[in-house]
């Protein structure tokens, strides 16, 4: 018999007629939907922001990322925690919580006829014809993976990779390099907001980081043309990141990543080096231009 511990614990939740799970171990809680605050010009799939029990979290539209129609009027909320971020997931009701042992966890195909991109999934359990896909949350709300496994449908090997990624434009040798670019900001999604803003074909993010202490470390790792910093950030802040870069090279180019009510900081990032900033929400066209005018500047 096989013992508990040897079982995965999942959180299994619907969304319109589909049913999917995530690891019990991210699940912090599970609330009904309470007031969010919309962030304008962001991606369709964040809903905004919620007062959580003090604490401000992203809110995800699961059914929006994911493509998938959603039947609820009211839904549920799962606040789960990923790679020391905090975010609210909204999805249509939560069931249960099941113990399956690994064996009855398949390797995701191209034909599970959800309609869900083989990226996002993790698995899927078939437990007596219920089918409860398992979602890779880290592909879900960073992103999917440059490179991607292969597959099998029926008998024929295709590698996933072919079927979602686009190429981008190769640059010519006579166009201006790419800014080399270092994001630091403790919210994953706000890194991928950033991200998702500046075209590759002009920046590279040769790295991120989630406080100050990384920042400078990763700063004197990598050398990038661009540091973008945001303020407010455990451990260390941005300011004093800003300024312990700045001394240790004083050519250092930060855009500093500022938000509303946040003057006196702003004004104080600028003091210890910062050559600009923006502000959050963000501005696409805004954010831009302060990066290229400070990068090429």
């Amino acid at each position: 018999m096989q013992s508990i511990s040897e079982k995965r614990e999942l959180v299994v939740f619907q969304l319109g007629e589909e049913e999917l799970g995530v690891e019990v171990s991210q699940v912090r809680e599970i609330i009904r939907v309470s007031h969010i605050t919309p962030l304008p010009r962001s991606p369709a799939f964040i809903k905004g922001v919620a007062n959580i029990r003090g604490q401000v979290v992203t809110i995800i539209d699961l059914a929006e990322r994911l493509s998938l129609p959603s039947q609820a009027k009211e839904g549920r909320i799962i606040v789960m925690e990923f790679k020391g971020n905090t975010v609210g997931v909204m999805v249509d009701a939560v069931s249960e919580v099941l113990q399956l042992p690994p064996a009855d966890i398949q390797p995701p195909t191209l034909v599970t006829g959800s309609g869900i991109e083989l990226d996002y999934l993790k698995g899927i359990a078939n437990m007596d014809g219920r089918l409860i896909i398992l979602v890779d949350l880290e592909k879900v709300l960073l992103g999917k993976e440059q490179e991607r496994p292969e597959v099998k449908v029926e008998g024929i090997q295709i590698k996933a990779k072919d079927f979602y990624e686009k190429k981008e434009p190769e640059l010519k040798k006579e166009e201006t390099r790419v800014i080399r670019t270092l994001i630091v900001d403790d919210a994953a999604f706000m890194r991928m907001m950033l991200k998702d803003i500046l075209p590759s074909t002009e920046f590279e993010i040769v790295g991120e980081a989630e406080d100050g202490i990384q920042a400078a470390k990763k700063y004197k790792e990598l050398r990038p043309d661009l540091v973008i910093m945001d303020i407010v950030m455990p451990e260390v802040d941005g300011i004093e990141a800003t300024r312990s870069i700045v001394k240790a090279d004083p050519g250092a180019k930060v855009l500093i990543v500022s938000a509303i009510g946040q003057e006196e900081l702003t004004k104080e990032a600028i003091q210890a080096g910062a050559r600009d900033f923006i502000v959050k929400p963000f501005d696409p066209q805004k954010v831009l231009g302060a990066a290229e005018a400070i990068a090429r500047g």
